[in-house]
């Protein structure tokens, strides 16, 4: 097997022309890629079966001008049976001795993921959302603090995941699609895992639907990971965690 993921990279600010990923074997072509760009997919799976192929080729052509064209392929790896276990999980590094240090109430949009996975863009923090920067509204009503995130079309997930070194009693926040989706063709599903478990799962989210609430308890939890995915496509699913934050006791005050 070969597998990758091809997109456009974040040093891009916008694709004039989309790009076209292309796998040959042997000279025949075994797999494109759909369009990729910022106004298209911004990033594709791809899991292709290369038994008995010599010579593999990655190609990489533009629609038209590749002005802003900074295509790549994601960790692109060959297994030597279709079987192969293929997960690299990524080490978390140590929590923060004191992560309650200055407060409380810690905010996740002031804390660095250590491992994320992009949809068609990248998770976005600091209350904005998109490769724009769009501010998080939901109703017209701000989300300072808020994470943005955009899922792949099903199956797949976007996520972001944060070492909290067993340190917070609670995890709270909002979940919903921001103002700017306008056009939405599916739903989202946001999902909260706590060292590797399901903690807590939304209903299915569209345009129009209210904010569903999450609290839960994390007072035995080292890794945090919040996932949103798609029940089909994932054109307009703009979603956006409202002011995720830590509580350091169940009684701490979030006024």
């Amino acid at each position: 097997m070969f597998r990758a993921s091809v997109a456009i990279n974040d040093t891009s600010n916008w694709c004039f022309s989309p790009a076209v990923f292309t796998i040959l074997a042997d000279g025949k072509p075994l797999w494109q890629s759909s369009w990729i760009a910022h106004n298209h997919a911004h990033s594709q799976e791809c899991s292709v079966d290369i038994s008995g192929v010599d010579v593999l080729e990655l190609r990489v052509h533009c629609i038209n001008g590749n002005d802003g064209v900074h295509a790549v392929w994601v960790e692109p790896r060959v297994l030597q049976v279709a079987d192969t276990p293929d997960e690299q999980p990524v080490k978390p590094p140590l929590a923060p001795k004191a992560l309650f240090a200055g407060s409380p109430r810690v905010w996740l949009s002031d804390m660095d993921p250590f491992e994320v996975r992009a949809g068609p863009w990248p998770p976005s923090g600091k209350g904005t959302i998109g490769p724009d920067r769009k501010p998080i509204e939901v109703d017209g009503v701000a989300s300072p603090k808020g994470l943005g995130m955009h899922p792949p079309d099903n199956p797949g997930a976007a996520f972001a995941r944060y070492r909290l070194g067993k340190q917070a009693a609670i995890f709270k926040t909002m979940v919903a699609l921001n103002d700017t989706a306008t056009i939405v063709q599916s739903q989202a599903v946001f999902e909260v895992y706590g060292d590797g478990k399901r903690l807590w799962q939304s209903g299915p989210v569209n345009k129009g639907t209210r904010a569903q609430e999450c609290s839960v308890v994390v007072s035995e939890i080292d890794v945090l990971e919040l996932r949103v995915s798609s029940q089909g496509s994932h054109l307009g699913l703009h979603a956006v965690w409202l002011d995720p934050r830590l509580l350091q006791a169940a009684d701490t005050p979030d006024g």
